[in-house]
């Protein structure tokens, strides 16, 4: 499949990914930090929890600002967090408060957008280093700075880009990664954001697309999903594998 048809594809997806979830899962907040804080939380959890506890954190009546939550206690924002239903408070307060304490060592400030001073390999190399956050983190944020165009790879974004073959799951993972680009690239304003993309993704793989035991009935991509057809075509006995790959047939 030619780029301009993976394009073409990718954009229809995206359209009916924001038609399903709306725009209530894309990143939001005044600041980078907050528009992160609610990413992360929004990664496991449900996202109206996610914006009820950024909301708290913000709230000049219980914090008062992101300097006042990276000094307050592990307890104090895990009751936070336990308020608003965050799943496993007690983990993301110590690695909020960790990543806080590290970006106020290093930059002398809790904002984030300072790293766009940086200069790029300076600005990936201090990301990079920024513990307790998932492996995609850094690409997360260099494409908030307008540092970076690659899509932030995890296993949601994986899977949902690779399961209607927007990508070739057999392409090693640096291909998959550009082809992705090079897609969206394509798509042309206002729809080419990475972020974008991420977050419908994410969302998609969260509520529906699941690596094991998908909702294929309930997904608005099921009939232009190239996995879904062959597995329906396979019958129940086909399983997921991996992030979205087959397995492959056993010999008799």
């Amino acid at each position: 499949m030619a780029i301009r048809e993976k394009a073409k594809k990718l954009e229809q997806t995206l359209r009916t990914l924001e038609k399903k979830y709306s725009r209530t899962v894309l990143p939001e907040g005044d600041t980078l930090l907050e528009k992160f804080v609610f990413y992360l939380l929004f990664y496991g959890n449900h996202v109206t929890n996610a914006k009820k506890a950024v909301k708290a954190l913000t709230d000049p009546d219980v914090f008062g600002d992101w300097n006042e939550v990276r000094v307050a206690t592990v307890r104090e924002l895990e009751d936070t967090l336990t308020e608003h239903r965050v799943e496993q408070p007690s983990v993301f307060a110590a690695r909020l408060k960790k990543f806080l304490q590290y970006v106020f060592e290093e930059l002398d400030d809790t904002a984030l957008e300072s790293v766009a001073t940086l200069k790029p390999e300076k600005a990936k190399k201090f990301l990079a280093q920024l513990e307790g956050l998932p492996p995609w983190a850094p690409t997360y944020l260099l494409c908030a700075l307008d540092m970076e165009s690659m899509v932030p790879w995890d296993p949601h974004t994986e899977r949902v880009a690779q399961r209607p073959r927007i990508v070739d799951p057999a392409a090693p993972l640096a291909q998959r990664k550009k082809v992705l680009r090079a897609a969206l690239q394509s798509v042309g304003e206002p729809d080419e954001d990475p972020l974008r993309l991420h977050h419908l993704f994410v969302e998609h793989g969260k509520k529906t697309c699941h690596e094991e035991d998908p909702k294929c009935l309930k997904c608005p991509l099921a009939d232009d999903c190239d996995w879904h057809q062959r597995r329906s075509r396979g019958g129940s006995r086909t399983k997921a594998s991996g992030n979205g790959v087959e397995p492959p047939a056993k010999r008799k």
